[in-house]
C-alpha cells in the first residue's frame, strides 16, 4: 500500500497542469471565434439595421456602364455585387459625375465609391481598397493625314531655323559670286569674261551653286591664283553649309516624328488637350502645368476628339481601348504612356466598419487566377 502513495501523489499533482494544458487551446479558439464574429457583426451592422449603402457610380466603360435594360454592368459592378452577396449587404446605385465623388462621400450622400483611381490627396478623409485593376495613363488622337504630317513638318523646320539657314547660304552665294566676278573679270582668259556684267555674274553664281553643293568644276576652269583661292575657301564654307542644312532637316523631321507619337505625359503640350473631369488624369495633367478642356463624361471627350474641338483626349488605357474597339474602331490612335500608373479600387470614408470585409474580399478576389480574364471579359484583350 505505502508502494502506491508516490504514484498516487504524481497524479494528482500533474492533473491540475494537464486541465490548463486543455483550457489554453480553447481559449485560443474561442477568441479566435470572437474576432471572427466581430468582423461579420460590423459586415453586418448596415443590414441588421435596415440601412441601404448608397453606392457611387458614373458611366465609365468598361469599370462601370449601362446595359440595355439600364442596369449596371462592367468590372467594378460584377465584383462588387459578388462581394455584396458574400457579406449579405444591401445596397443602390447613386449615379452621379465622377468629378463630384469625393464631395458626395464626404457630405453623406453616397457612402461608397464604386470605381476611384487612387490618390494621395484623399488618404485624409478616405480608404481604399486593394486595387482590383491596374492601368496606364493615355492620350487617344487621330491618324495623321498627309497633309497634316506636311503641315507639322513645315511648323518644325520653321521652328528650328532652317529657312534662315537657306537664307544666309544664298547671300553668302551672291557676295562670293561678286567677288570672283571682280577678280576674274579682269583676267583675259578668266573664266567670267561675257561682255554682259548680268550674264557674267548669273554664270559666277551658277558656278558658286555647283562647287557648293559637288565640289564642281573648280578643277578644270580658267582660274586665277586668287580666283582658285577664294573657289577653295568657298568649298570648305560650302561643305559646313550643306552639313549644317541637312542636319536641321533630319532634326526637324525627326523631332515632327516624335511629337506625333506620344510616349510621355510631357508630349501633350504640343496638343489641344482634353480630359475626362475628376479622373486621375486630369491631376496627373494639372502637376505637369498641361492645360485641357475638362469633360464631364467620357463620351463627351470622344465626341469632342471626332468633332476636332480637341486634338488629343487624355484617359486610361483600358478605358481608351474598350471606347476605341467599340465606338470609334480605325477612327483614332491609343498612345499608351507607362509612364503614367492609374490604380482602381473602391472607396469609403475613413473607419467605416465596412471597409476591412469588404478589402478582404476584394483581395480574396483579385489573387484568384480567373481575375484576368474576369476583367478582358469587360474590356477586351489587354497588351499591358
Amino acid at each position: 500500500m505505502r508502494s502506491f502513495l508516490p504514484l498516487l501523489l504524481t497524479v494528482l499533482l500533474c492533473l491540475p497542469c494537464a486541465l490548463m494544458a486543455q483550457e489554453v487551446p480553447q481559449a485560443t479558439t474561442n477568441a479566435v471565434s470572437a474576432g471572427e464574429t466581430v468582423k461579420a457583426t460590423n459586415a453586418a451592422t448596415l443590414v441588421d439595421s435596415g440601412n441601404v449603402l448608397q453606392v457611387g457610380i458614373a458611366e465609365r466603360p468598361p469599370y462601370s456602364m449601362k446595359d440595355e435594360k439600364g442596369e449596371w454592368r462592367g468590372i467594378g459592378p460584377d465584383l462588387w455585387e459578388e462581394i455584396a452577396k458574400k457579406l449579405g449587404i444591401k445596397f443602390q446605385y447613386e449615379e452621379c459625375l465622377q468629378s463630384e465623388m469625393h464631395q458626395k462621400l464626404k457630405s453623406h450622400e453616397i457612402d461608397m465609391i464604386l470605381v476611384i483611381g487612387q490618390s494621395v490627396d484623399f488618404l485624409g478623409a478616405e480608404d481604399f481598397t486593394q486595387p482590383y485593376v491596374f492601368s496606364h495613363g493615355a492620350a487617344v488622337i487621330g491618324f495623321s493625314s498627309i497633309t497634316s504630317t506636311i503641315e507639322n513638318i513645315m511648323t518644325h523646320l520653321v521652328q528650328s531655323g532652317v529657312f534662315f539657314i537657306m537664307l544666309i547660304m544664298f547671300v553668302t552665294m551672291v557676295l562670293i559670286s561678286l567677288i570672283l566676278v571682280h577678280f576674274e573679270g579682269r583676267q583675259e582668259d578668266g573664266h567670267f569674261i561675257e561682255s554682259d556684267p548680268v550674264k557674267r555674274f548669273a554664270s559666277a553664281l551658277w558656278f558658286t551653286a555647283v562647287t557648293m553643293t559637288s565640289v564642281g568644276y573648280g578643277d578644270s576652269a580658267k582660274l586665277s591664283m586668287i580666283g582658285r583661292t577664294i573657289t577653295f575657301l568657298w568649298m570648305l564654307m560650302g561643305i559646313l553649309f550643306i552639313s549644317l542644312f541637312t542636319g536641321t532637316v533630319v532634326s526637324s523631321i525627326t523631332t515632327a516624328e516624335l511629337n506625333s507619337s506620344l510616349t510621355r505625359i510631357e508630349d501633350l503640350s504640343h496638343y489641344r488637350c482634353g480630359v475626362f473631369a475628376g479622373a486621375k488624369m486630369e491631376k496627373v495633367l494639372l502637376s505637369k502645368g498641361i492645360p485641357a478642356r475638362r469633360y464631364p463624361t467620357l463620351m463627351e471627350g470622344f465626341g469632342a476628339l471626332q468633332r476636332g474641338q480637341i486634338s488629343a483626349f487624355a484617359v486610361d488605357a483600358i478605358s481608351a481601348t474598350t471606347i476605341v474597339h467599340q465606338e470609334y474602331s480605325g477612327q483614332f490612335k491609343i498612345c499608351v504612356m507607362p509612364t503614367v500608373q492609374l490604380l482602381y479600387s473602391f472607396a469609403f470614408r475613413k473607419n467605416d466598419p465596412l471597409f476591412d470585409p469588404v478589402n478582404n474580399e476584394v483581395i480574396r478576389s483579385t489573387l484568384s487566377t480567373d481575375w484576368r480574364s474576369r476583367i478582358e471579359h469587360w474590356s477586351g484583350p489587354l497588351d499591358f
